[in-house]
């Protein structure tokens, strides 16, 4: 579809009450009040009502859209409006929304809409009140009390005005598109006020398949140029206009960021103090990349701001929002495109708060250097900075793992606590660094840093007066900002004591493992020493945190270290590690030990063994690792662990089992080097068994059930006899203290023959 910006002159114009009649066709003039919308040199991010209707000879409206919504966002996005009522079968579609820069001052507003099915979008037979005929075609921005206009930031005066309806095969109903005159319809040379309503008599049911409307505003900053002032960057070779207005809530105070040039391309805002650097902020020309301008900036503060990037070449704008108590580093690589004529489809980036743990995992967590020799101050050349009235000491080396390329960070110092690092060429600022002193707040030096690459860094920043050193890494892919706010403390504290044994106790592959270098071992979610207080580590300044020590080694695979202390996992590969420990208190003392872990691997020759009803013995050969320990023990009183109870690496277990006195076949089990072995013993099912039940407490019920009395071995079998009879029925016991049995091979009544003497 093609775009006609041109004015055509009004031949004839005659004003009857609040309509205008020009040439055949008439229209209702719209509001001239003037209203701000979001999106900075046009309407984008804004939205607006927009319908089409049909009127009567009076020029009474009718809608005959169904229900919904009207509501449009002005994005360049096509959008569905409702349906038409009475099955009309017609949904027509905006296709068409852009703000275009024409290079000369001037911008077009452009909606078009068309019916998607070739439909009528103007039917003709439709009826209003009374039974008027609807024979008039008209559209609808925002007219009605109440309704939404089509709005942008700053108002534009309307030049010019143009309207075109077309048939299915393209012709256009009028011939080509028609002028409207500014001064009449939009109240100009004002702004325009984004409504209108505009009927064209005696179209409905002409074929009316498209309509596009076309509105010529006037873009003051067009193709203009940023001027340079205390609270505004100019960058990317003066093309972008940088601003920043800052909120501290926490403090109740607020104001505009003061602007301080870098490069061409890069500059930074302080809002406290000129010494204290709180944002910094890089406009590229990536438009050989992808055809955008990017935006980088990383923060070195935690307090409200907005950011609002212009460009002045097409009065386009972005505006990035960070709220109280969130450190951002943002790279929008497609904040601008190059071409004026292409849609921003959102003006505005909200940056959501990361917790206070994300802050230091975004950059990965700072490890801590053990401390050396301190250096009587710090030394400034040009890979270094010296931070914090000279204290410390900061050097970055980075790499840029896509490219295949690494080197040092080229150092710019800017204030006494605050510096940057270039990597790939001066004028390419890509991460700044402050160190504040910060104990009179907490009684700890903090170190910030935003970034603008996010290539792989690592950033080293060392207390000259105390040799101590922590360090913060940045993989490829991330960009971070970070405030770690107990980064040193003034002084070395008391001595930290620390004591982990030199062999932990054995892990075995497939088998979750778990060991506490802190006594005693804390909750998952706290640190050592946290709660309960600890007795390993001591001393110092608790709580402490672990970590595997520098040039030793690391544990079994499947297992890992926690902050907190716990050695935890499940090996997978068995086998003997060497690694260190050290453990870190708050004031960055650290003690490291070498431990060596085994990981043992236990099989046994078979996991079970089947035996017959009576007695019985066996064993089970133990196959382990070089000093691996282990232990047998029987888990039922029928079978017993004649030796090999213990052991270490290869060894056998014998055992025994007694012989089995019931009936039903029974299963126990043994626990051998922590797996299971089973026995299986069969049932005493041989032939000529009886059974009996009888309650050896009752003495009669003894002798009617045996036919002699058992306990006392009465007169109807010897001593000696039934002496064996109960060792073998009743251990040995009398049948005054037995229970309840079941006598299996009951003897014959008077005898007692049939059991051994």
């Amino acid at each position: 579809m093609s775009k006609h910006t041109g004015n055509s002159p009004m031949s004839r114009l005659l004003v009857i009450g609040t309509v205008l009649f020009l040439n055949g066709l008439a229209w209702l003039a719209g509001s001239p009040v003037g209203a701000a919308g979001t999106g900075a040199g046009g309407p984008y991010g804004s939205t607006f009502d927009f319908e089409l209707l049909t009127a009567d000879d009076t020029r009474r409206l009718h809608s005959i859209s169904g229900p919904g919504s009207f509501t449009l966002h002005f994005d360049g996005t096509p959008q569905h409006l409702p349906s038409y009522c009475c099955g009309l079968d017609t949904t027509p579609l905006v296709t068409d929304e852009s703000f275009t820069d024409n290079g000369d001052g001037t911008s077009t507003v452009a909606i078009t809409a068309i019916s998607l099915n070739g439909t009528d979008l103007y039917p003709s037979g439709l009826l209003g009140a009374g039974n008027v005929p609807q024979t008039g075609a008209a559209l609808r921005i925002g007219y009605f009390s109440g309704s939404i206009p089509l709005t942008w930031h700053s108002p534009h005066p309307v030049l010019s005005a143009t309207v075109d309806m077309q048939r299915t095969d393209g012709t256009s109903v009028f011939g080509s598109p028609i002028s409207l005159d500014p001064a009449t319809f939009f109240g100009a040379p004002g702004p325009w006020g984004g409504n209108l309503a505009v009927v064209f008599p005696n179209l409905a049911g002409k074929g009316v398949t498209l309509v596009d409307l076309e509105i010529v505003v006037a873009t003051p900053n067009s193709e203009g140029a940023c001027v340079a002032d205390a609270a505004t960057l100019c960058l990317s070779s003066g093309r972008f206009k940088v601003q920043v207005a800052w909120q501290a809530l926490h403090l109740g105070t607020s104001g505009t960021g003061q602007a301080v040039p870098l490069t061409s391309d890069t500059g930074y805002f302080w809002f406290f103090g000129s010494s204290n650097v709180e944002l910094i902020i890089k406009v590229l020309d990536g438009t050989p990349v992808n055809g955008q301008f990017w935006v980088f900036y990383g923060a070195l503060s935690n307090v409200q701001y907005t950011i609002t990037v212009t460009d002045t070449k097409t009065g386009r704008s972005k505006t990035y929002f960070n709220s109280q108590d969130t450190m951002a580093s943002v790279a929008d690589t497609s904040a601008f495109s190059a071409p004026s004529t292409a849609p921003i489809a959102t003006d505005a980036i909200s940056v959501v708060a990361p917790s206070a743990e994300e802050l230091l995992a975004s950059a990965a967590a700072p490890r801590i250097e053990p401390a050396a020799k301190a250096q009587r101050g710090c030394v400034t050349d040009a890979t270094t900075l010296c931070l914090s009235s000279g204290r410390f000491r900061v050097q970055v080396a980075w790499q840029a793992l896509h490219l295949g390329t690494s080197g040092t960070g080229q150092a710019v110092p800017l204030t006494s606590d605050t510096g940057y690092f270039w990597f790939f060429g001066s004028s390419n600022v890509e991460l700044v660094v402050k160190v504040l002193d910060g104990t009179s707040v907490n009684g700890d030096f903090w170190v910030f840093y935003g970034a603008l690459s996010n290539v792989q860094y690592t950033i080293t920043v060392t207390d000259t007066r105390t040799g101590r050193s922590k360090v913060y890494f940045n993989p490829q892919d991330t960009m971070a900002s970070v405030a770690d706010t107990a980064a040193f403390p003034p002084t070395v504290p008391g001595p930290l004591a620390f004591d982990a044994p030199t062999v932990l106790k054995d892990a075995s592959v497939g088998v979750p493992y778990s060991f506490s270098f802190c006594t005693p071992t804390p909750t998952a979610l706290d640190l050592c020493g946290t709660f309960p207080p600890t007795t390993n580590p001591a001393g110092g300044n608790p709580p402490y945190h672990f970590q595997l020590g520098p040039n030793v080694g690391f544990p079994p695979f499947g297992i890992s270290l926690s902050l907190n202390g716990i050695l935890s996992g499940t090996p997978s590969i068995q086998g003997k590690r060497d690694f260190s420990v050290c453990a870190f208190d708050l004031s960055e003392q650290s003690i490291c030990q070498n431990v060596s872990l085994n990981v043992c691997a236990y099989s046994l020759n078979r996991t079970n063994q089947s035996f017959g009803s009576s007695s019985g013995s066996n064993s089970v050969t133990v196959t382990a690792g070089s000093g691996c320990a282990w232990t047998a023990r029987s888990n039922d009183s029928w079978i017993t662990v004649v030796s090999g109870s213990s052991g270490s690496a290869n060894g056998t277990v014998s055992y025994s089992v007694a012989a089995n006195p019931g009936t039903s076949q029974r299963t126990g089990t043994m626990t051998i080097a922590g797996l299971a072995f089973t026995v299986i013993q069969a049932g005493n099912t041989a032939s000529g068994y009886s059974y009996a039940n009888w309650n050896c407490n009752n003495q009669s019920q003894c002798i009617s059930s045996l036919g002699h009395n058992v306990g006392s071995a009465g007169p109807f079998c010897s001593p000696t006899s039934c002496a064996a009879w109960r060792q073998a029925f009743f251990f040995g016991a009398t049948c005054d203290a037995q229970a309840n049995y079941t006598i299996y091979n009951a003897p014959p009544p008077g005898t007692c023959s049939n059991y051994p003497n």
